[in-house]
């Protein structure tokens, strides 16, 4: 879930992953209520366990082993492995029935009862959902009263999934990070206008030359936010990289909004998200005294 709040030059902002907890979905809107937040970005898969969507009977996900140390064959290997695929396939065919069939009715009180208002639905990957399932993340998303359904940047993407969107109301939103491609770039620069950019900077990637700077010049205008992915790791410490896109961004002329990604595992994460936030406001607050 990504959290959207006021701040004196730049609107800050967290991204809240589902997480393992099972926490439901109200219970994070009154704690996002309670952070005085403006609004919120939702995860979609926080929304499917409100409506009661299926969930695994068993570990979808094989572990990690070595294969002579359990004294396994290959062929056991190659058995077990195969179990976890038809696991997996046969979960995801479960959901998908699931999806196309959901009654949303349940979610239209989240738009007055929570006192915050649901500015996005996300979803990793949209473009690999079936028709029928855009169809029905559109309206999970018009139900909830969202603005955008927000997804991972690809080439087909603004085809894709953008009519289904805009038929429901909503605009589409991409997220590009530093493994977009420059060919990529100039694609989405000639989408359709109700198509905007979400800019994902990794706040514990190696330090090293700011590919950012030049997309928010070249994408200005159609940048919804700024999304810091990883920002919880390096607790209440702002690393230098951090630092200059704080800066770059205070010196724009618009208000764009700066999300921080905190990870979702624990009850702990209003204090995290409080004391991230602390810490970035604190370097905008030092810049803007210093003479």
């Amino acid at each position: 879930m990504a959290i959207m709040a006021p701040a004196d030059d730049v609107p800050f902002g967290v991204s809240l992953s589902v997480g393992d907890d099972g926490r439901p979905l109200r219970a994070l809107l009154d704690e996002a209520r309670a952070l005085r937040v403006a609004s919120v970005a939702v995860d979609i898969r926080l929304v499917e366990r409100e409506l009661g969507a299926p969930e695994p009977a068993v570990p979808l996900d094989p572990p990690t082993i070595d294969g002579l140390a359990f004294g396994l064959l290959e062929l056991e290997e190659e058995v077990l492995q195969d179990a976890y695929t038809l696991a997996r396939e046969t979960f995801d065919a479960r959901r998908r029935h699931w999806r196309t069939g959901a009654s949303l009715a349940a979610l239209t009180s989240l738009r007055t009862t929570r006192g915050v208002a649901i500015d996005a639905i996300t979803a990793p990957d949209l473009v690999a959902w079936s028709d029928a399932e855009l169809d029905y993340a559109a309206r999970v998303a018009a139900a909830c009263g969202a603005r955008r359904l927000a997804t991972t940047a690809s080439p087909a993407a603004p085809r894709r999934i953008a009519p289904g969107a805009q038929r429901h109301g909503l605009r589409l939103g991409l997220a590009i990070d530093a493994s977009t491609s420059a060919r990529d770039h100039h694609d989405l620069l000639q989408a359709d206008p109700l198509v905007d950019l979400i800019l994902a900077v990794d706040a514990q990637a190696p330090d090293g030359p700011d590919w950012w700077s030049a997309a928010l010049e070249a994408h200005d205008g159609r940048l919804a936010y700024v999304l810091l992915r990883n920002a919880h790791a390096a607790g209440d410490v702002v690393t230098d990289a951090t630092r200059r896109l704080l800066h770059a961004m205070r010196a724009r002329a618009d208000a764009l909004p700066l999300s921080l990604e905190i990870a979702a595992s624990t009850d702990a994460w209003p204090d995290d998200a409080e004391r991230v936030l602390a810490a970035c406001r604190s370097v905008l607050e030092d810049r803007a005294t210093r003479p």
